[in-house]
């Protein structure tokens, strides 16, 4: 109870507590995303979904604490901080969705019960793949520092990776239907990844929009 009221006398504990808690599930859904695309490229085992789920639990989990205390915090405060606790509140659910997004594809992972094979795609599957976790490292700067240049890096980012997942997407679509079971498998898990590689990535573009936009702006570049 003590605790509480400190709070009280101190409101800045509250946003500091939820903005620590905002980054705890940042780095969840990182590690989540690290996971599977190891998994990916691995021979597939029965604990990757589980894996993935308990984490994304535990994303859920510090997303719901977040608002409750964000929720908590404008009501006794009479809205005080009210920008830096809408930043929280929608950063916390943007990467929630990003926890939901590596879930996917751990359900990809299982339902192709052995390693990935996207042929010549695979040096470019794995260097967007790389582009994304440095969205991660930078969205981790922006959110924990306020650094809008970081915030601006991973939104150049997430040009790279949104040209080259549409861009590929194109190809597939105008490559036309194959005999071989094999290559119409490898497209079917290739177009999903690319589907779910820039939900991810826009995601975590959305979270620093968040801190490098004017709040009326989220979601827009510039």
């Amino acid at each position: 109870m003590a605790g509480f009221f400190q709070k009280l006398l101190n409101p800045q504990d509250t946003i500091d507590e939820c903005r620590g808690e905002t980054l705890e599930g940042l780095h969840l859904s990182q590690e989540m995303y690290h996971q599977v695309l190891q998994a990916l490229h691995e021979q597939t085992t029965e604990q990757v979904k589980a894996r993935m789920k308990q984490m994304d639990g535990d994303v859920n989990r510090l997303q719901r604490s977040v608002r409750q205390k964000i929720y908590r915090h404008l009501s006794l405060t009479e809205g005080k901080d009210l920008l830096s606790s809408m930043q929280l509140h929608d950063i916390v659910n943007e990467i929630e969705r990003v926890g939901d997004y590596s879930k996917n594809i751990a359900e990809l992972v299982d339902m192709l019960s052995g390693p990935v094979d996207w042929g010549h795609r695979e040096d470019g599957m794995r260097a967007v793949h790389r582009d994304v976790l440095k969205m991660f490292d930078e969205t981790f700067v922006c959110i924990e520092q306020g650094d809008k240049e970081a915030g601006r890096r991973c939104d150049e980012l997430y040009g790279s990776v949104a040209r080259y997942c549409d861009a590929t997407l194109e190809e597939i679509v105008g490559e036309g239907e194959e005999d071989s079971d094999h290559v119409e498998r490898s497209h079917l898990s290739l177009v999903l990844m690319l589907r779910y590689t820039k939900r991810v990535a826009a995601h975590l573009r959305n979270a620093v929009l968040t801190i490098t936009n004017p709040y009326h702006r989220l979601g827009y570049s510039g």
